[in-house]
């Protein structure tokens, strides 16, 4: 296939990028993933960290424990990161670190996207908005906590696949059949089958190990239909009027009707102290970019949500700014309530 030339299986939406096109020849083997060899995998891209910026100390952020409510400024390279997050260990004891070397490719696409995007400068409908829903969708699968959830799912489907298995004599045999050299007897069989029921009655389970390695692979093999939930949504772009957004560890946070907010539902993505971009629901077959201001309740209210869903750090350009969403957090605990596991696992919006 020429290089240009869209997969069959790739949607001309994600495939009329240069991005993809560049996905998919390294995939292809034209060309080399470019090399990466991080050791401090971050689940929030510095990038948006760089938004919050201190005002009176610059590369850094405050960041705000959620167990200690204790604020102190840090550095950007410092915030939202994770030893090997990305590495598959081999046995010799050495990380594959092409899964953050391929983040890293995204967000290198994503972040003059975005730029230009929230500067008035381009529209979602255009061509760079590609590299961006590819960004905006894979943060919802790359956080530490949303690894885990998408490994839980992937054990219990697991578990339920194999019960249906083992109850089904035929399905049962078939497995059987191709796991072992030698065939067993219709008794034999039988008895095999009648032993696997009783030890999951009595509680075994199966194990996805490691769970981390699982969710990676589902991160990466799904994120072209990230991408797709993502550019087929409406984009809010919200400006803080007097106020300042913060954000949280894993970079997002979904908000409901019942919060109070100017949109009605939709995933906050907080990119700036003064900008939050919430991905919305479709209101038409193309997707539609709205420009709004939130007023300062109205940032508080977001800022209530992303603190709640914050797994255990927020981080905001002064001390003040954290340490009073904190403080109202305290006070409003139903806007400020943590997601459910189900609610962490990545979905439209």
């Amino acid at each position: 296939m020429p290089h240009g030339s869209r997969p069959s299986d790739w949607p001309s939406p994600i495939y009329d990028h240069p991005l993809p096109q560049r996905l998919h020849d390294i995939g292809a083997g034209r060309i080399q993933l470019p090399p990466s060899a991080a050791r401090r995998h971050h689940y929030v891209p510095q990038f948006i960290l760089r938004g919050f910026e201190c005002r009176d100390l610059p590369k850094h952020l405050v960041h705000l424990d959620k167990r200690t409510g204790r604020p102190r400024q840090v550095p950007i390279a410092s915030a939202g990161w994770e030893e090997h997050l990305y590495g598959a260990k081999s046995e010799a004891g050495e990380y594959d670190n092409r899964i953050e070397a391929f983040l890293g490719l995204i967000e290198g696409y994503a972040a003059p996207a975005l730029t230009q995007l929230l500067e008035g400068t381009a529209t979602a409908s255009e061509d760079e908005s590609m590299p961006i829903a590819l960004l905006l969708g894979l943060q919802l699968g790359r956080t530490p906590s949303a690894l885990t959830e998408i490994g839980d799912l992937a054990e219990k489907l697991g578990q339920e696949q194999f019960e249906l298995l083992v109850s089904d004599p035929t399905a049962f045999a078939r497995m059987v059949s191709q796991a072992r050299d030698q065939q067993l007897g219709v008794e034999d069989l039988e008895s095999y089958r009648q032993d696997v029921l009783k030890a999951i009655r009595n509680g075994m389970h199966l194990r996805v190990s490691p769970k981390r390695y699982v969710g990676l692979d589902l991160m990466v093999s799904g994120f072209v239909e990230a991408g797709l939930a993502m550019s087929h949504a409406d984009w809010v772009i919200l400006h803080a009027d007097d106020a300042s957004f913060i954000t949280n560890d894993c970079g997002y946070a979904r908000v409901s009707p019942v919060d109070g907010l100017p949109i009605e539902s939709g995933i906050a993505f907080p990119i700036r102290s003064n900008v939050c971009l919430v991905v919305t629901p479709p209101t038409s077959d193309g997707t539609q970019v709205f420009r709004r201001r939130a007023s300062t309740a109205q940032t508080a209210l977001i800022n209530l949500r992303i603190y709640g869903w914050g797994e255990r750090f927020i981080f905001g350009c002064t001390q003040q700014t954290v340490t009073s969403v904190r403080a109202a957090a305290r006070k409003d605990k139903r806007r400020s309530r943590p997601p459910t596991p189900t609610e962490r696992l990545p979905g439209p919006p």
